[in-house]
């Protein structure tokens, strides 16, 4: 039933940063089950958005496509990856949770047993002691099954992201140096002020005004480091009226000045 000779299991710490990671699609010939460790992202996979954060954990296939849209500017995001070969799972009750259509629902919200197992895989990975092939094998087998029992009860404050919140992404992410007003992006997207305020608050665990802000000081925080543009320079180009203002979210987002951030 499980080929458990011969599949191999990799285990990765894996950092993306506001800085580092990458804005292209890929696409991997395994199985990858992720556990956000820390910071948060906006995960694309396939025609559908995820907004990721610490202590979700998202299923890919190797057929899924996905990249990367945002990650958090403070901490960027880190994923523990379990990464298995497909042919591991064949004709097992495990081929419906990895295995659906393109846009199925591939994220799960971690436990205290999953999330200790997928350490436990870290360690046996890392120390390689006698066996220790057969022992990921048994602990990756009762990982999916946690997983697929899990899967039957899913979560109810889970929020779906609706694949046309991607265009008012995009919309923001070529506008946000000037002043988008939250009417204007509600009308693009075709809801009321109100009703789209409260969507993208759940979406993304922040005000649509804040998340201005955060697009803001992350295209700031870039300038700063890479051009010698002065304080007011960066301000005006990344959409703030004035140094004060602009001075006060970059510290409020960053927990420094501009300058004390270019020092360190």
């Amino acid at each position: 039933m499980f080929d458990l000779e011969n599949n191999r299991i990799n285990i990765s710490r894996i950092l993306l940063t506001f800085d580092t990671f990458s804005k292209r699609f890929t696409v991997s010939q395994n199985i990858k089950v992720c556990l956000t460790l820390k910071g948060n992202g906006i995960w694309q996979i396939s025609n559908r958005l995820y907004s990721v954060k610490k202590g979700d954990i998202v299923i890919l296939n190797n057929r899924q496509q996905r990249v990367f849209r945002e990650v958090s500017l403070l901490d960027g995001i880190e994923l523990l990856t379990i990464d298995f070969d497909p042919r591991f799972i064949l004709d097992t009750p495990f081929m419906g949770l990895v295995f659906r259509n393109d846009d199925y629902e591939c994220m799960l919200t971690g436990s205290p047993a999953i999330n200790r197992l997928f350490v436990e895989l870290e360690r046996e990975y890392n120390a390689r002691l006698l066996h220790y092939e057969y022992v990921m094998n048994a602990k990756l087998v009762e990982l999916l099954s946690l997983l697929r029992r899990q899967n039957y009860a899913p979560n109810a404050n889970e929020v779906h992201i609706d694949s046309d919140m991607y265009k008012v992404l995009e919309y923001i992410n070529e506008n946000y140096t000037r002043n988008i007003s939250l009417k204007e992006a509600a009308g693009y997207f075709g809801m009321s002020e109100t009703g789209f305020s409260k969507y993208f608050s759940r979406c993304f665990k922040m005000g649509f005004a804040k998340y201005i802000i955060h697009k803001r000081i992350n295209y700031a925080v870039h300038l700063v480091r890479e051009t010698n543009k002065t304080v007011l320079e960066i301000a005006l180009e990344c959409g703030f009226n004035n140094a004060a203002s602009f001075y006060k979210a970059f510290k409020n987002v960053t927990g420094k000045t501009p300058m004390d951030y270019k020092r360190s």
